[in-house]
């Protein structure tokens, strides 16, 4: 008799045997199996040769070699009366022939659904049909192989289905726990690990509020309860779950419930959600400064959805527009805009959806119907939602209207303004046009005055050398004459002497004063001649070492007025020097360059504070500097003057040379 649950190799042992012993040694029996991919494995046969399984073995039944292949694709039992003489048998009948079988018929072994499983195959010693009595025992004994092959995969597969889901359970990350009449039947790694177990061992057995908390387990028991009653209670819920030291975990439940051989379970997935709630709350405290900042900020801020639908709002802006909250969040931010506005100027929806911030300038609508100026800062915060920042810039408006009105007094004062500074520019070009024309006059005069001074130095000179001169030489003469009539006579000798000494010193002095007055050198020699006279001469009356030097004059005359304003520059210069300066040494030079005339006159005297004695000379009438100035002026020229108490000083001269002026004219 079988045993429950027997191995499969057992029971099919058994049921070839069943067809030997009722053969009395006549037939033998074998029980070939397909596997999954339909090929003959091993079955049972134990009185067939080791040698002849081999042969069958990994055969497919397409190949229709001997009586089970046939069977087996055909699915119908096969008779083969004569192995030798069927062609089916060909290659293979060697080897029943070689053990003394003549015939052979297969059953197949059928599951429920009419799949092959296998054959159950029979060979008698003698050529023949079975006996239809052996053919429905036969039969009856596949049904009943079917049954135990049947029975065996089905266990294999419920095994392996068993295997898979406890892998899968144990592969979790979510802790895993199976309850049965408050009892935990099953828990994987991860629930184990998760409340501080060292092996999900410890915990099979025991009554399931040991993973509770107080708080939450007679809730949690009563949604298992409910369950089992039908009812339908949260399958999804967070609880405080407690772990084997007693700390609790915030812990996430997932719940369902199935049933197996009449009794039901109870499933419980667990997830630790102490970050999410880490997450929640500080996505709480974000959303309440956000409403905090909202509600303290000096703008209006409220977001809107696609449609224009407002979602939530701040006090200020609620203050600005005259809306209670209730009232906002029920309006479209359409109607906040008049008419004409929005149809100018539509909402950019588009724009706010491709991540733009746009600022824009318009009136709202407020509750009473007037208008508020807003400034308005629009961008999208999430997928679908949008915020705006307003701000009231009435006063800004007013600030710059007073700004523009403002700037047009402004312009109309600078216009005015402009108008009389344009009357004040043409008084004052016309006064300086009158001083340039004055100063024109002054210098027009003062050339006449310097010509008219020369010229009377000229004439005085000549009339102090040509009558003057001739007078003292008649008068000397005479005096001669007068002497040689007196001979003998010594008094009167004597006075006549002093007449003569006196006489040449007159002659002397006014040859001296012409040639102050006008050296002849100038005018029939030029400026480098009249220099160098005029130079020695003042050496030697001085007493003071004069170095002279000149260049550029290879070229010919410069134009008398030049050579004129030069000299009595160089004269009005040595006699300062003379005067004020002790020096022992002084160096002059005279150049002529391509455009100008450089004079240079530098002593080694005591020096003097340039500005402060050309004020004092200024106020006592001294005009020798200043003549010097305006004798340089005249020409276009510059006079630079460098002292400084014990350090010398130097006068820089420079006039200009003008084109088209004839050499040595005046």
């Amino acid at each position: 008799m079988l045993v429950a649950g027997a191995p499969l190799t057992e029971v099919l042992t058994f049921l070839t045997h069943v067809v030997e012993e009722q053969s009395e040694g006549q037939a033998v029996a074998s029980i070939l199996l397909l596997d999954g991919r339909g090929y003959f494995r091993n079955g049972a046969s134990p009185s067939l040769p080791e040698d002849y399984l081999k042969a069958i073995d990994g055969l497919s039944p397409d190949r229709n070699v001997g009586t089970c292949c046939a069977a087996a694709a055909l699915g119908v039992t096969v008779i083969t009366p004569d192995i030798d003489a069927d062609p089916k048998w060909q290659g293979l009948k060697h080897l029943p022939l070689g053990l003394g079988f003549r015939a052979a018929w297969s059953v197949p072994i059928l599951a429920r659904n009419g799949r092959v499983l296998g054959t159950f195959g029979t060979y008698f010693r003698e050529c023949r049909p079975p006996h239809k009595l052996e053919q429905q025992a036969v039969e009856i004994l596949a049904r009943t192989a079917a049954l135990a092959i049947e029975r065996k995969l089905g266990e294999q597969r419920l095994e392996q289905s068993e295997e898979q889901l406890r892998a899968i359970f144990e592969a979790s990350r979510d802790g895993i726990l199976v309850e049965h009449d408050e009892l935990i039947t099953y828990v994987n790694k991860s629930y184990a690990s998760l409340l501080g177990y060292d092996k999900p061992e410890d915990l099979i057995g025991i009554h399931v509020s040991v993973v509770m908390s107080a708080e939450d387990g007679e809730r949690m028991l009563e949604y298992g309860k409910m369950r089992l009653s039908g009812d339908s209670p949260p399958t999804a819920y967070d609880f405080k779950g407690r772990r084997r030291d007693g700390v609790l975990l915030d812990l996430e439940a997932s719940v369902s419930t199935h049933t197996v051989a009449g009794e039901t379970f109870i499933t419980t997935a667990i997830r630790d959600i102490a970050e999410r709630k880490l997450a929640e709350e500080a996505l709480r405290e974000s959303e309440r400064k956000y409403r905090l900042l909202m509600e303290q900020a000096s703008d209006g801020i409220h977001t809107y959805d696609s449609t224009g639908k407002f979602i939530e709002t701040n006090s200020r802006l609620c203050d600005m527009l005259g809306y209670t909250r209730e009232e906002m969040l029920n309006l479209n931010v359409r109607d906040l805009l008049p008419p004409k506005e929005l149809s100018d100027s539509p909402i950019r929806f588009e724009e706010l959806r491709r991540g733009q911030t746009l600022l824009t300038e318009r009136q709202l609508r407020r509750k009473d119907g007037t208008l508020l100026p807003v400034e308005i800062s629009g961008g999208i915060v999430q997928d679908g939602v949008f915020q705006s920042i307003i701000r009231d810039i009435t006063k800004r408006r007013q600030a710059e209207e007073e700004l523009r009105r403002s700037y047009d007094e402004l312009e109309r004062r600078v216009a005015e303004r402009t108008a009389e500074i344009a009357g004040a520019n043409e008084l004052l070009k016309g006064e300086v046009a009158e001083r340039r024309r004055g100063e024109q006059a002054r210098q027009e005069l003062l050339r006449r005055l310097v010509s008219a001074q020369e010229e009377e130095r000229r004439r005085i000179s000549r009339e102090l050398h040509d009558q003057m001169g001739q007078q003292l030489t008649a008068l000397m003469m005479g005096l001669k004459t007068l002497g040689a009539a007196s001979y003998g006579r010594k008094p009167a000798m004597d006075c006549l002497r002093q007449l003569q000494d006196l006489t040449e010193q007159l002659t002397l002095q006014a040859h001296s004063l012409a040639l102050g007055l006008r050296p002849p050198a100038l005018d029939d020699l030029g400026l480098l001649t009249a220099l160098n006279n005029y130079v020695e001469e003042w050496a030697k009356q001085s007493k003071v070492i004069v170095d002279f030097h000149s260049s550029g004059f290879d070229a010919g005359r410069i134009p008398l007025v030049h050579e004129t304003t030069i000299y009595r520059i160089a004269q009005e210069a040595l006699t300062n020097v003379v005067k004020h300066s002790e020096a022992d040494q002084v160096s002059f030079i005279v150049e002529r360059r391509a455009d100008e005339i450089v004079t240079v006159i530098e002593d080694n005297g005591t020096g003097f504070e340039v500005e402060t004695s050309t004020l004092t000379s200024l106020k006592e009438g001294k005009l020798g500097l200043l003549g010097m100035h305006e004798r340089a002026h005249l020409l276009g020229g510059k006079i630079a003057i460098e002292s400084a108490p014990g350090l010398g000083t130097s006068i820089f001269v420079r006039i200009p040379l003008e084109e088209g002026i004839e050499s040595g004219a005046n």
